[in-house]
């Protein structure tokens, strides 16, 4: 069977990283890591070179989540699936890669639906060009 698209996870509660974890593992995913900070994600992308992020808006330490996804696609063209409990989220610029926005706890059929959508798009020809 051939695995999904590497998927990293960007998620300060423990519990729902690994809760999301072990879901999209369970599907087929492939993980390739689990950071809790912006600068832990920024590390963490630039090997194994994840497919897709699905990124918390609000990290430990204050972290600005949108700073680092905005370094993340200029840098590394990976696009994001923004995580959010807050009830109202910015609009983000097109320059940050991010494809959709998620409010917590999402549904476990919609998360999975999003992300083959957001691969799929990335994949198509038609796409705008990624950064390299």
């Amino acid at each position: 069977m051939q695995r999904k698209p590497r998927l990293l996870i960007a998620e300060d509660e423990n519990l729902v990283a690994l809760s999301l974890e072990m879901f999209l593992t369970g599907t087929g995913h492939d993980i390739c890591g689990i950071a809790t900070s912006a600068a832990e994600e920024i590390r963490l992308v630039t090997r194994p070179h994840p497919a897709l992020l699905l990124m918390d808006v609000r990290l430990a330490g204050g972290s600005d989540g949108m700073t680092a996804i905005r370094a993340i696609y200029q840098g590394f063209g990976a696009p994001s699936i923004l995580l959010t409990s807050a009830t109202e989220t910015d609009d983000p610029a097109q320059e940050t890669g991010v494809v959709a926005i998620l409010r917590k706890p999402c549904d476990p059929g919609h998360l999975t639906r999003t992300i083959a959508v957001a691969l799929h798009r990335c994949d198509t020809p038609s796409s705008p060009e990624a950064p390299k």
